[in-house]
C-alpha cells in the first residue's frame, strides 16, 4: 500500500512539473510547445535561456494572434461557441446568433 502511494505521489509530482513547464512556455508566448519542450533540456529547463538562444520559437506578445482551437460546446454548457487562445489567455465568443 505504501509503495503504491509513493508511486502515485511521484506521478503527481512529475505531472505538476510538466504542467509548470507548459505554463512557463505559454507565458513566454511560445509558438510550438512540443518543439520547445524537445530542446528545453539543452538549456537545463531554463525558459528564459531558451528564449534568448532561440527567439524564432517565440512570438512577440504584442503582435501574437489568437489561435482557434475549435468549437467546444461541452466546455460551455452546450452552447455553440468558438474558443481561441491568445497572448491574453482563453477567449470565447458566440459563433452564430
Amino acid at each position: 500500500m505504501a509503495e503504491q502511494l509513493r508511486g502515485e505521489i511521484a506521478e503527481l509530482k512529475a505531472q505538476g512539473e510538466s504542467d509548470r513547464i507548459d505554463f512557463q512556455l505559454q507565458l513566454a508566448v511560445v509558438r510550438n510547445v512540443k518543439a520547445a519542450r524537445a530542446i528545453l533540456g539543452d538549456y537545463d529547463g531554463d525558459v528564459d535561456a531558451l528564449k534568448a538562444a532561440e527567439p524564432w520559437l517565440f512570438a512577440d506578445a504584442r503582435t501574437a494572434k489568437p489561435q482557434e482551437h475549435g468549437v467546444l460546446p461541452e466546455a460551455h454548457g452546450g452552447r455553440d461557441v468558438r474558443c481561441r487562445r491568445g497572448p491574453g489567455g482563453h477567449v470565447c465568443g458566440r459563433v452564430r446568433g
